[in-house]
């Protein structure tokens, strides 16, 4: 997704983004949301991932004819995850071409096409294998501490993020995920 960087916090390592304040652009997302019946988030990320898949591969949509044409949606990354309240998102950001409205209509009713008005995250950057709930707590943890270093205000309630870059097959040593939390938009003056 598109996005403007309003403050760079800290340097997180090498070959690393540091911390960021990011204001990200309005953007439409496919998404999947799975209750607390779902066994963690790698379960969630792992059927959510396939269900939206099918959606950009074959999007034909309900309601076209057997011989309508065959759209063909580009993949895009990040995928997205989001936790929060026992329940969790996964998404895909649709390609900027795209509205909700000139998006096919889903097959499978568990996907769902949102309009995501711009937001405010701040992002945690780190390399290595798709993370687990404890490290997304982990990275959370230092996260936050980074922001109360830099007086910026998280956003009380807001869902924890995970972006993840790069297809599972990829070599942990060049995977980028980031941890991501909304936070109040930085003053510019």
């Amino acid at each position: 997704p598109k996005y403007k960087v309003l403050k760079p916090l800290e340097p997180t390592g090498r070959f690393l983004p540091p911390v960021e304040i990011r204001q990200y652009d309005p953007m439409v997302i496919a998404e999947v949301t799975f209750g607390s019946e779902t066994e963690g988030m790698r379960a969630a990320l792992s059927s959510g991932f396939r269900s939206i898949a099918r959606f950009i591969f074959d999007s034909k949509g309900e309601g076209q004819h057997d011989d309508a044409k065959r759209e063909k949606i580009a993949m895009t990354s990040p995928v997205t995850a989001e936790m929060g309240d026992g329940s969790y998102k996964v998404a895909f950001v649709m390609p900027s071409k795209y509205t909700a409205e000139t998006l096919p209509t889903p097959k499978d009713s568990r996907v769902q096409i949102k309009n995501i008005d711009s937001h405010t995250l701040a992002a945690l950057s780190f390399r290595g294998r798709s993370p687990r709930e404890p490290d997304v707590e982990a990275r959370k943890q230092q996260l936050l501490a980074l922001l109360k270093k830099h007086d910026v205000s998280p956003v009380q309630g807001g869902a924890t993020r995970v972006y993840q870059y790069y297809p599972p097959f990829a070599p942990n040593f060049i995977r980028l995920n980031e941890v991501l939390l909304p936070v109040e938009s930085p003053s510019t003056t």
